[in-house]
């Protein structure tokens, strides 16, 4: 549920957004040539507002379709700025479900990375509760994303200490943000048979922590090929009303030199998505 701060938005107050809009898209968006793209096609946008006030999420709405039909960016979004907002998936930091299936199989449904103030316990008790399991399943597929260093929490579970995730350049940076597992755990489960259930729907630090796994050879990754939606982001606000996610950079994987954006990271076992759980047991159960 999301109370908007305004009803509705002007004329004039709608320019102005898409004039700042394509400033920070020319000035800051992670591919200069495609960021000119982007303001210059707004500038045109702007003088084709019609009069008549606009409802605000409305108008977010189709300016984000419009902006993606442009260019296939998933990271796009323009959105109404909330005074409350209400996140279903919170009370559990996106664990949906953890039980235990037939052969000894510990399975977790992980909706969102939340970030790591939150999320690090709960997830903690996941992997405490699983450390009996013959094998794992890490069901990603109704997970849009989150915090890129929940996903190395996460995987700091299942990787060796001072493992190196990935690197993210940045627009206008020499300097490359690196991603690495932590030096210190607990406990780790580096041995035990780890199947990532994936589909069109998994996104952005999903994604990431399902490429991480199959890039290290981790993992077994089950289902369809994902969204493909790689880039950083930038969340700035344009005014009181209304913002925008800007993407400002990419990872570049240190194992294959490449990223997820626009590819999407593709199944080692593809079925559909409603049958990839099944298909996990089935690979699972036929391990050693």
């Amino acid at each position: 549920m999301e109370t908007l701060t305004r009803n509705t938005l002007h004329k004039t107050t709608r320019q102005d957004l898409l004039s700042r809009l394509a400033d920070a898209f020319r000035d800051t968006y992670v591919y200069p040539e495609t960021g000119l793209l982007l303001h210059d096609t707004l500038q045109m946008w702007r003088e084709e507002e019609t009069p008549e006030d606009q409802d605000t999420a409305a108008w977010c709405k189709g300016l984000t379709r419009r902006l993606r039909a442009l260019v296939p960016d998933l990271h796009l979004n323009v959105f109404p700025r909330t005074v409350e907002e209400t996140r279903g998936q919170a009370v559990h930091q996106g664990v949906q479900k953890f039980e235990y299936l037939a052969g000894n199989v510990a399975y977790v449904d992980l909706r969102g990375f939340f970030e790591p103030e939150s999320a690090v316990p709960m997830l903690d008790a996941v992997m405490t509760l699983a450390r009996p399991a013959k094998g794992l399943i890490i069901d990603l597929r109704k997970n849009g994303g989150g915090s890129g260093e929940t996903v190395a929490y996460l995987c700091s579970h299942l990787l060796a200490a001072r493992t190196h995730l990935q690197s993210f350049t940045e627009r206008g940076s020499d300097f490359k943000r690196q991603s690495w597992t932590l030096p210190y755990l607990p406990h780790r489960d580096t041995e035990k048979p780890v199947v990532v259930l994936i589909s069109k729907h998994t996104g952005s630090a999903a994604e990431e922590f399902a490429y991480n796994l199959k890039a290290l050879k981790r993992a077994t990754l089950i289902g369809e090929t994902t969204a493909g939606a790689a880039h950083t982001v930038n969340i700035i606000s344009l005014n009181d009303e209304v913002g925008a996610f800007i993407p400002t950079g990419h990872p570049i994987s240190p194992y294959t030199e490449g990223h997820w954006e626009g590819v999407g990271v593709t199944p080692d076992i593809e079925v559909k998505s409603e049958e990839a759980l099944e298909k996990a047991l089935e690979h699972l159960q036929s391990l050693p």
